[in-house]
């Protein structure tokens, strides 16, 4: 099968394999070759499989094989390939733009469309137009003649004997994954974006302890008061010594942006897969228009609290039997109806084979379902919406590294007992503490409200079904004026034709998938 491919990013090749990205071995003891050779030397997929989950990084690969083709990502899909299939074989490109341009005609996939109206992105390796595929997170691709398979080289699975952890084994794996940040930025100016959360706060702290001194931080928002997350943001950089910016947003500089080619730009390079994001674009601009940031910056941001304990369904726990149907529920309600979106149930059976595709379940303990929703949310809502965040770097022709999900970070909380993961509380904890040594004057941790006590006193417990049945049912009570919605979209549209697109959803990203819909004539 012949395989045209076409690429924007920087690549290696090496004979039949191109290397988007950078990889390294996880372990030195494969050091006597480089992972280009080795994925070069894989000729059948079982060699290829072994070969990607030795690896850490972030890339996008494709190689022949003996009598095949393949592609193959790293462990969260942070260079997504996208592919399509005609008479000359198959096409392949890091681009939307340019799949979109190598198809002579496009047919919107209405499961697509209804998943994008709702959750803001698309699931599984579907795009918004049928024929048209993208990558997913540590799956090959196999093109033959005959046919398209797919095999997962790991697969998000918690560990038969898990530990029991410390904040020094924390500290351990930080300093670790961090360290290859540092060895890969080689001295360049390292910027993160600072939000005042345990996330980037880690990544900060880390990067202090590790002697790192070209360290740079951002903020954005329009809040300042003294316990808003700029200004919690603004101490943590102060109290570890460390350069910080903020740039404050308001909805006139929303509304010139948004109406720039920039912004048009922009949303065609990723509309394809998901909503883009925008909120730190203007920002990003002004630092480098300023000269505070270089052109060759690498932007280290605080995006995963998924392997951590964000999110898990731990209500769920002591059940001894969830079936299949049940898992999708828990996520259809979680990302596809909580928030007030206005939910299509015309397209519920296709949305509901997605998610148990994606998510691999048939039916298994509750643990087991709590791992399952966990490995949908690893492979649809961080692979493809969170990490969608990275375009908003690379538009500006910046470097990234996503520390917390380098592949041994994910692997340790995998390998880490799950009941310490729950509520994050652990984890919360640990940065904390591994932030306090750091400095002699620690900005505090938040202050858990009610709500949040509650939520760890029950997590995990009997109680926690019940209270979250209650929960639901006064959220879904609640019907909002849309000039309790509006908000940062006055920068976007005015508030008449707000208000003539309002259908009760509290979701930004579900106005911005409407907008982008119709500017494109998807339908």
């Amino acid at each position: 099968m012949n395989c045209d491919t076409d690429f924007l990013r920087p690549k290696r090749t090496l004979n039949d394999t191109t290397l988007l990205g950078t990889c390294e071995w996880r372990q030195v003891n494969r050091e006597n070759q480089t992972p280009l050779e080795a994925l070069d030397e894989a000729r059948e997929i079982d060699d290829l499989k072994d070969v990607a989950d030795s690896l850490t990084g972030f890339f996008g690969i494709v190689t022949q094989l003996d009598d095949s083709w393949a592609i193959v990502p790293d462990c969260i899909n942070s260079i997504p390939l996208y592919f399509t299939e005609d008479t000359d074989g198959i096409y392949v490109t890091d681009s939307q733009q340019q799949l979109l341009n190598h198809c002579e005609t496009v047919t919107a996939d209405p499961v697509s469309v209804a998943e994008y109206e709702n959750v803001a992105y698309v699931t599984t390796n579907s795009l918004l137009y049928e024929s048209m595929y993208q990558s997913e997170a540590a799956t090959i691709v196999q093109f033959s003649t005959d046919e398209i398979e797919t095999c997962r080289y790991f697969n998000y699975e918690y560990a038969d004997e898990p530990h029991h952890r410390s904040t020094a084994d924390l500290e351990q794996i930080i300093n670790k994954v961090v360290q290859r940040c540092i060895d890969y930025a080689d001295g360049r100016q390292i910027w993160i974006p600072l939000s005042g959360g345990f996330d980037s706060r880690l990544l900060l702290t880390t990067f202090v302890n590790l002697g790192y001194e070209n360290i740079h931080t951002y903020t954005y928002g329009s809040d300042k008061s003294k316990n808003s997350e700029p200004a919690v943001a603004q101490r943590v950089a102060q109290s570890l010594d460390v350069d910080w910016h903020f740039f404050e947003y308001t909805p006139e500089q929303w509304s010139e942006w948004y109406q720039t080619e920039d912004r048009y730009e922009y949303d065609t390079q990723l509309f394809l897969s998901t909503v883009p994001m925008l909120k730190e674009l203007p920002g990003i601009q002004t630092l480098l228009d300023k000269g505070y940031m270089n052109d060759n910056a690498v932007i280290v941001p605080g995006h995963s609290g998924l392997p951590a304990g964000g999110q898990l369904a731990t209500y769920l726990y002591n059940r001894n039997y969830v079936s299949d149907s049940e898992m999708a529920k828990v996520t259809l309600t979680r990302h596809y109806i909580d928030g007030f979106n206005s939910y299509n149930k015309k397209y519920q059976d296709g949305f509901i084979s997605r998610i148990l595709n994606s998510a691999q379940y048939s039916g298994g303990s509750g643990i087991d379902a709590i791992e399952a929703c966990e490995r949908w949310n690893w492979r649809e809502r961080q692979s493809t919406w969170l990490l969608s965040h990275l375009k908003q770097y690379e538009f500006y022709d910046l470097d990234w590294w996503i520390p917390l999900w380098d592949r041994d970070f994910v692997e340790f909380w995998m390998e880490t007992n799950i009941k310490q993961r729950f509520g994050k509380l652990f984890y919360e904890k640990s940065v904390q503490l591994i932030y306090e040594s750091t400095t002699s004057d620690p900005e505090p941790a938040r202050k858990k409200t009610i709500t949040d006590k509650m939520k760890l006193w029950a997590a995990g417990t009997r109680a926690e079904p019940y209270l979250r049945h209650f929960h639901r049912y006064v959220l879904n009570r609640k019907h909002p004026d849309p000039e309790d919605v509006y908000g940062w979209r006055e920068g976007i549209v005015d508030y008449e034709t707000f208000e003539d697109m309002f259908n009760g959803d509290t979701s930004a990203r579900s106005y911005r998938a409407r907008l982008i819909l119709d500017e494109r004539n998807v339908c």
